[in-house]
Protein backbone atom coordinates (compact mmCIF):
# COMPACT_ATOMS: atom_id res chain seq x y z
CA UNK A 1 0.00 0.00 0.00
CA UNK A 2 2.71 2.03 0.61
CA UNK A 3 4.09 2.11 -2.79
CA UNK A 4 0.64 3.37 -4.00
CA UNK A 5 1.15 6.24 -1.56
CA UNK A 6 4.57 7.10 -2.93
CA UNK A 7 4.03 7.00 -6.36
CA UNK A 8 0.58 8.48 -6.15
CA UNK A 9 2.48 11.56 -4.42
CA UNK A 10 5.41 11.77 -7.01
CA UNK A 11 2.80 11.30 -9.99
CA UNK A 12 -0.58 12.31 -9.02
CA UNK A 13 -1.39 13.01 -12.56
CA UNK A 14 -0.26 9.34 -13.99
CA UNK A 15 -1.77 8.27 -10.91
CA UNK A 16 -5.08 9.86 -11.95
CA UNK A 17 -5.23 8.95 -15.52
CA UNK A 18 -4.67 5.26 -14.48
CA UNK A 19 -7.74 5.47 -12.46
CA UNK A 20 -9.88 6.76 -14.75
CA UNK A 21 -9.31 4.85 -17.41
CA UNK A 22 -9.96 2.01 -15.30
CA UNK A 23 -13.37 3.86 -14.85
CA UNK A 24 -13.76 4.59 -18.27
CA UNK A 25 -13.09 0.86 -19.39
CA UNK A 26 -15.76 -0.82 -16.56
CA UNK A 27 -18.11 1.75 -17.71
CA UNK A 28 -17.79 0.65 -21.50
CA UNK A 29 -17.75 -2.77 -20.51
CA UNK A 30 -20.97 -2.30 -18.24
CA UNK A 31 -23.11 -0.54 -21.44
CA UNK A 32 -22.19 -3.93 -23.67
CA UNK A 33 -23.28 -5.97 -20.81
CA UNK A 34 -26.70 -3.80 -20.51
CA UNK A 35 -27.10 -3.50 -24.59
CA UNK A 36 -26.66 -7.52 -24.81
CA UNK A 37 -29.05 -8.22 -22.51
CA UNK A 38 -31.83 -5.63 -23.80
CA UNK A 39 -30.61 -7.65 -27.21
CA UNK A 40 -31.34 -11.02 -25.33
CA UNK A 41 -34.58 -9.71 -24.13
CA UNK A 42 -35.75 -8.39 -27.45
CA UNK A 43 -35.90 -11.64 -29.25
Amino acid sequence: MKFFKDSGRHYPDTFMKIIEDRLQSLRESKDELLNAKKNLESN
